[in-house]
């Protein structure tokens, strides 16, 4: 509830923005988990990031974002 005693700090307040995911494939998402992996200390974040990404989506799913990413990155 708005009052006058809180107008102030409810003007101020910043509106909720959700963030969503980025695209499926685009390579934003396997980034993002590299680099957390990374600052938790992993040796080869690439590589877990790539199995764990094999464990959700399958080998087929991953092959095709794969090429579709060195495609892109060319």
């Amino acid at each position: 509830m708005i009052t006058r005693s809180n107008i102030g700090f409810e003007v101020s307040k910043s509106p909720k923005v959700k963030k969503t995911a980025s695209k499926l494939g685009s390579g934003e998402r396997f980034k993002a988990l590299t680099k957390g992996l990374r600052a938790k200390g992993v040796e080869d974040p690439a590589a877990l990031a790539a199995s764990i990404g094999r464990k959700k989506y399958g080998s087929a799913k991953m092959s095709q974002m794969s090429t579709a990413g060195k495609r892109q990155a060319k």
